[in-house]
């Protein structure tokens, strides 16, 4: 627009989005030349999202200077190609054409082939990255963060109050443990120091016992100790029966009266005087009655032994039983009522056989073959006078007819005193 006053041309930059860069202006004189001047006006920088419009604007004093109108003008950016001339002074750049950093753009008059009808104004705009902050998921994203963390935190606090009651929890089971097992070490000491005490004070009692005593081991027969008693009873110095067997020494008359022993105790059965014959280191015979138990010592499974040397008291035995055997008209007998009511002859002399017609052995076998040689009559009155010895321990005299040996009835008289043993035997 040409005119005898100012001739004005506008390129106005506008800002699309906000949060735009400042807006500032600037001009330029053209030098040389008619006052000529080109004012620009526009933002400072701008996020690579944004897009903006310059304004320019000219003023010549002297308009019969101008060689074109005032509203055409070409533009390029960063030392680029100049555009073609244009008279729309509404010009929008794109941030995202230009790219991020700094940028110049340059203006400037031209006529219409173009020609630069002076010098250029030049715009800096900076295109920045949108920041983080103004992005659209950057609240929603925020928010969720924080709500994640105020998670985390809330789990974190909860699992430190879960750690520190296990952990108290834990040290209260760990003392408990530790109280239990001091005190199951102090029992177990005691108990050991108990067990010590008892085992020397057995050692005693089975050192200076008047009985003769082993201890050998279950499994094999292994004698590990035997006490002065028997060594001496048996002739050998206890460093010679230590680590051997009584079957090693030959010492059974008997050897498999032993196994038999043993499985009997094996089954929870003790031995109790049970007579064997063993030798001598002299070669002598002996008559033992022996008692034995399955015992634990050290751990381990030993069989305690304790003999009674019978021998002396055997020998008289027989020869009483010899005299009892040849006793004239007369015979001797050893009668045994047991708890449970059964009854047998333990003994019966030879002399059974001169006065009732029936062996002794018959009669040990079969205590009713002698009791069928009572008189009908007198057998209720016999089996009575049993019973009120056995009650009252008083001594046993009974006559009878019985039948002799050559068939006819006869008088007898049994005499005989009642003897109640530990197992509640009672012996005539």
């Amino acid at each position: 627009m040409v005119n005898g006053g100012a001739v004005s041309v506008s390129i106005t930059l506008l800002l699309a989005l906000a949060l735009a860069g400042p807006v500032r202006s600037a001009e330029v004189a053209v030098a040389g030349r008619p006052e000529v001047t080109i004012r620009l006006a526009g933002a400072e920088s701008i996020h690579r999202d944004d897009s903006f419009h310059l304004h320019a604007s000219t003023e010549v004093r002297t308009a019969t200077h101008l060689a074109v109108p005032a509203e055409s003008f070409a533009w390029r950016v960063d030392g680029g190609a100049w555009s073609a001339p244009v008279t729309d002074p509404e010009l929008e750049f794109a941030g995202d054409r230009l790219g991020l950093g700094r940028h110049q753009i340059e203006v400037r008059v031209v006529n219409s082939g173009g020609q630069p009808q002076g010098p250029s104004a030049v715009w800096a705009v900076e295109v920045r990255p949108i920041p983080m902050q103004e992005r659209g998921w950057f609240l929603p994203g925020l928010l969720g963060l924080l709500g994640l963390v105020l998670t985390l935190a809330v789990v974190a606090v909860r699992t430190r109050l879960r750690l520190a009651e296990y952990a108290r929890t834990l040290e209260e089971k760990v003392a408990q443990r530790t109280a239990d097992l001091e005190a199951d070490i102090q029992r177990r000491q005691l108990l050991e120091q108990s067990l010590r005490a008892s085992e020397e004070r057995f050692l005693k009692v089975f050192e200076s016992s008047p009985v003769l005593a082993t201890i050998s081991s279950f499994r094999d027969g292994t004698l590990q100790d035997a006490n002065r008693n028997f060594c001496e009873t048996f002739g050998y110095r206890r460093e010679e029966l230590i680590g051997r067997t009584t079957a090693d020494l030959g010492m059974w008359r008997n050897p498999e009266l032993r196994p038999q022993l043993v499985s009997q105790l094996a089954t929870g059965r003790p031995v109790s005087n049970e007579e064997v014959v063993y030798f001598r280191r002299d070669g002598r015979e002996l008559t033992i009655l022996v008692s034995a138990e399955r015992v634990q010592l050290g751990g381990e499974w030993m069989l305690l032994i304790f003999g009674v040397d019978i021998s002396e008291r055997k020998v008289l035995e027989n020869r009483l039983l010899h005299l009892a055997d040849n006793l004239p008209g007369s015979y001797v007998y050893q009668y045994a009522l047991e708890p449970g009511g059964a009854s047998r002859f333990l003994h019966v002399s030879a002399g059974v056989e001169k006065c009732h017609g029936i062996t002794a052995a018959a009669v040990l076998a079969d205590p009713a073959a002698l009791l069928a040689l009572v008189h009908p009559g007198h057998v209720a009155s016999l089996r009575a006078a049993i019973g009120e010895s056995a009650r009252s321990l008083g001594d046993f005299a009974f006559e009878n007819l019985g039948r002799r040996a050559d068939g006819r009835w006869g008088w007898f008289r049994l005499v005989s005193r009642p003897q109640r043993e530990p197992s509640g035997r009672i012996v005539w």
